[in-house]
């Protein structure tokens, strides 16, 4: 069921974004996830490869990229974009410095329905063969954040399964 409604919500967003022409100038760019949050806002994942295209009026604000390492990377914007509760108005976006990270891919919160998000939980993707001994490049991240994003909570730097065997 939970897959069924974050379907209908990307297609959604999909047809309003052809409506609204905010996002069509995104450049080279993937939207990954989308989850509302308590207030009717939703967020929305990615990478992009440039931040032209975001609207000038909109809030934005760099995230520190800690232990992720991408030092393989390909020059990519991970970023988190809040949109308005009609998906027509981009009102926030944060992002890893450029190269920071390859992408955000995943983003979950302890929403409790009729209750203020809590915690944001956000995992992505790294180009670095020496996070891991040189076994693969691509590696992940997970992150934890208070619901503003302001406050990082828990951060971690995730390698292949076959590292935990070892």
């Amino acid at each position: 069921m939970k897959k069924i409604v974050l379907l209908l919500a990307l297609i959604l967003f999909n047809h309003l974004s052809y409506a609204q022409p905010i996002l069509t100038y995104a450049g080279a760019q993937a939207f990954y996830d989308i989850i509302q949050l308590s207030d009717g806002t939703y967020l929305t994942c990615g990478y992009t490869e440039t931040l032209d295209w975001v609207p000038v009026n909109t809030e934005q604000t760099m995230l520190a990229a800690g232990e992720i390492s991408n030092a393989q990377g390909t020059d990519r914007y991970a970023f988190i974009l809040q949109l308005s509760a009609d998906l027509q108005t981009a009102l926030k976006l944060v992002y890893l410095p450029q190269n920071g990270a390859e992408d955000i891919r995943c983003l979950k919160t302890t929403n409790i329905p009729g209750e203020a998000t809590g915690a944001l939980y956000i995992s992505g993707n790294t180009n670095d063969a020496k996070a891991n001994g040189s076994l693969s490049s691509w590696n992940s991240f997970a992150r934890v954040y208070s619901p503003d994003l302001a406050v990082p909570l828990y951060s971690s730097l995730v390698v292949g399964v076959w590292d935990t065997l070892t």
